[in-house]
């Protein structure tokens, strides 16, 4: 739920939701805030809900700032304009003035005392960012945890608020000096609204980063901050990642989410398991099914194998095509010392004992086949049939991501029922510029000189095959990272770099269209500059 359904509006201000009203009170005793000092009943509903509301519904429509003495400042998408300098509370441009930016500012300062609040809030983010809503009975302590620091402590704000006239100077002298800076310690970057003030009153400077740079995260996983807390049976330890796997790993915003993903709903599901409940009950809401989607090279299965590094969890793979039986994941049939015996596969295993199974190329395999033997397994019941009768649930640590490639020939559309029962998909883009080479550098161990001008040899092909007068676009998708990756191993065995780019980069696209290839070769790939560096 969200804020919208504990408040209802109207134009003589707040009504009750669901028989709640602001200033009246939640179910007695629960979610009830530290800060009561001995008074009874319920959780208090207060203005705090507002905060939930522009931060989650309307997140593109303002931005705050702050600076080390306090002051806040805050603009809206409506040109309004809110200064709270710690004695006096200004509002600029318009009559739009609504109780909830006092409240903002509030939740703001109560962060520096109040920690209650502030473990609230990041709990609010975190479920939202996870599931995109939130629990009633968190936003209900959040209110009564902001109600009864702020009022009963004597810190509310004043109802009305001054003018002042010299506000448009002062916050531009603000600006100029550098003093405010986008706030970034409460809010991560992507709750806090515009990348950047833009406002008519000054230009700001370049906003703080709010999110950890990449190396900082990946320092974090291989630290052990995400780890499962799960003593893994001795079959399954050998399938785990060693941390030095994220050496070579170039993170993404996806992973990094998907990381975040599987550690919070994993340890909701062991906090389950510790009180003695198994199976579908100890999975309740937090079965992790996960889709990753994109083209052929944007790192779909390295992504997968980095969980398990940053997780600590097990992982497998599950190859599918159109030739794959039930038996991948309910067990095989073998001959084995000339006698019929049925074997586990991995896939049945983890289903049994958790781990991250990957499904690769789910869309490939008979929509028959995956919806008899996925289709119970990914929701409610959670089983599988082993051996094609027995009935086995699924282990509440069992992560099951699928993937596939989109938008090349002979790709599938995915079944939508099996799709529908993946209810977090991930979409892969074309790495940036510096993501891609880095990828480069750090899985070919080759210098960024290297790396930097078979990329470019890259880009111009992609190029190339996109200009009016190729209009090939589709060959694109036989270009990726692994390319790359061919043609700096073939400068490595010793080739000239442009052999090194025909018998990789050129290559791929002769796959599809020897002609196309060929005029590639001619007009970019005999033109590109000579490299200076010497392998």
């Amino acid at each position: 739920m969200d804020a919208r359904e504990l408040f209802s509006y109207t134009a003589n201000g707040i009504e009750s939701c669901g028989g709640i009203k602001v200033n009246k009170t939640g179910p007695a005793g629960m979610n009830t805030s530290v800060h009561r000092r001995g008074q009874d009943g319920g959780s208090k509903v207060s203005l705090a809900g507002f905060i939930f509301d522009l931060m989650f519904a309307y997140p593109k429509t303002w931005s705050a700032y702050t600076n080390s003495a306090g002051s806040i400042y805050l603009e809206f998408a409506d040109g309004t304009a809110y200064l709270d300098d710690g004695a006096s509370y200004y509002i600029k441009k318009g009559s739009n003035y609504h109780q909830r930016y006092k409240a903002v500012a509030n939740v703001i300062h109560q962060m520096k005392s109040n920690s209650e609040l502030y473990g609230l809030l990041q709990n609010m983010i975190e479920e939202v960012k996870m599931t995109g809503t939130c629990s009633k009975d968190i936003l209900l302590h959040f209110c009564d945890s902001y109600y009864y620091f702020n009022v009963l402590s004597g810190n509310n704000y004043p109802t009305d608020m001054e003018f002042d006239s010299g506000l448009e100077e002062e916050v531009k002298a603000a600006f100029r000096s550098g003093e405010f800076t986008k706030l970034t310690s409460v809010f991560p970057s992507d709750m806090m609204g515009k990348s950047e003030y833009d406002g008519s009153i000054a230009v700001a400077k370049k906003a703080k980063k709010a999110a950890k740079k990449a190396s900082d995260f990946i320092k974090d996983c291989k630290d052990g901050k995400y780890i499962v807390a799960y003593e893994w049976p001795e079959q399954l330890k050998g399938f785990i990642k060693k941390p030095d796997y994220l050496d070579s790993f170039e993170p993404t915003p996806e992973f990094e989410e998907i990381v975040k993903k599987i550690k919070f709903r994993a340890d909701k599901i062991l906090e389950r398991m510790d009180m003695g409940l198994t199976g579908a009950d100890a999975i309740g809401k937090d079965a992790l099914n996960i889709l990753l989607l994109g083209k052929p090279g944007t790192g779909k299965t390295a992504l997968a194998y980095a969980l398990s590094a940053a997780t600590g969890m097990p992982v497998c793979t599950t190859a599918w095509n159109k030739h794959s039986e039930e038996g991948e994941v309910e067990g095989k049939s073998r001959i084995v010392d000339g006698k019929p015996q049925f074997v586990e596969t991995d896939s049945l295993l983890f289903h049994q004992f958790g781990g991250i199974d990957i499904n690769e190329e789910i869309n490939l395999a008979d929509p028959s086949v995956t919806m008899g033997c996925l289709g119970q397994k990914l929701e409610y019941p959670f089983i599988v049939k082993k051996n094609g009768y027995e009935t086995v649930v699924r282990h509440p640590l069992n992560v099951i991501i699928g993937t596939m490639n989109v938008g090349t020939n002979g790709s599938n559309p995915l079944n939508q029922a099996l799709a529908n029962r993946f209810s977090t998909p991930y979409i892969l883009d074309d790495p940036t510029r510096e993501t891609f080479i880095s990828i480069l550098e750090k899985t070919s161990k080759k210098s960024k000189e290297v790396c930097t001008w078979v990329y470019d040899a890259y880009e111009a092909t992609v190029d190339y095959l996109k200009s009016p007068d190729v209009n090939e676009d589709d060959i694109c998708q036989n270009l990726s990272i692994r390319t790359c990756l061919g043609a700096i191993t073939n400068l490595e065995e010793g080739q000239s770099p442009r052999r090194a780019l025909i018998n990789s980069i050129v290559g791929a696209v002769a796959v599809v269209d020897l002609e196309v290839a060929r005029n590639l070769q001619r007009e970019r790939i005999e033109s590109l500059r000579e490299p200076a560096f010497e392998f």
